[in-house]
């Protein structure tokens, strides 16, 4: 790699059969890996992590308050997938070929589902409600315990299902007090925070599909 870096010609596009297109495909899967660690960090003790000086959190709120998700119309047409052999970027296996399919009309919400949005079905018993989830889902809810996202920090002593030497630690501390609702946080990369409702919920496949189920017959 080295040697690519300080004596191979840079030339642009770089193609399969330029030295460089190893470089690309070693970018390409440490931003994987970048990836996979980010949800491995999130998952450990806050009292092992350190937090660098530079990191910055994205605002919590957006700068105007997050409305309803409304629906746009998709009109029915061709897609087309893959890409020619010779397009002028990195691709993996994969990405390459050609596939036609003809998609009906539909509709898609504008905006990704926010943590905010999520909280009804958490509220109103989704994780308590095996009507709503697969078979397949059902029996992970069973296995992990789950009452709500992962990443949510709650004060109800939820198991983690972490092992070894994590056995038994949970984010969600048990707090006993009057208040029969829960409290809802957010555990970031390197601390807990305020909840941010207008992020991006971070759920699994599992729990998207229940809250598909949820909204209506009509979702996917």
């Amino acid at each position: 790699v080295i040697d690519v870096i300080e004596n191979a010609p840079l030339e642009f596009p770089i193609t399969q059969q330029s030295p460089w297109w190893s470089l690309l495909m070693g970018i390409e899967h440490e931003r994987i890996h970048i990836e996979t660690s980010s949800v491995l960090i999130r998952q450990l003790p806050i009292e092992f992590l350190h937090r660098p000086s530079n990191w910055h959190y994205a605002p919590s709120s957006a700068a105007e308050p997050v409305g309803d998700n409304s629906f746009m119309s998709v009109t029915a047409g061709i897609v087309k997938l893959g890409k020619p052999i010779d397009f002028p970027t990195y691709g993996w296996d994969c990405d390459y070929g050609e596939l036609h399919m003809e998609v009906p009309p539909f509709q898609a919400n504008k905006f990704l589902v926010t943590n905010k949005e999520f909280f009804e079905f958490v509220a109103n018993d989704g994780y308590s409600t095996e009507s709503l989830w697969s078979r397949e889902g059902w029996l992970w809810v069973q296995f992990s315990k789950a009452r709500h996202p992962v990443f949510w920090v709650c004060d109800g002593g939820c198991p983690s299902l972490c092992a070894g030497t994590l056995q038994g630690y949970s984010h969600c501390k048990l707090i006993q007090d009057d208040s029969s609702l829960l409290q809802y946080r957010y555990r970031a990369m390197y601390d807990v925070i305020d909840m941010p409702w207008d992020w991006p919920v971070n759920v699994n496949y599992h729990e998207a599909k229940a809250f598909c189920k949820w909204k209506g017959p009509d979702y996917r």
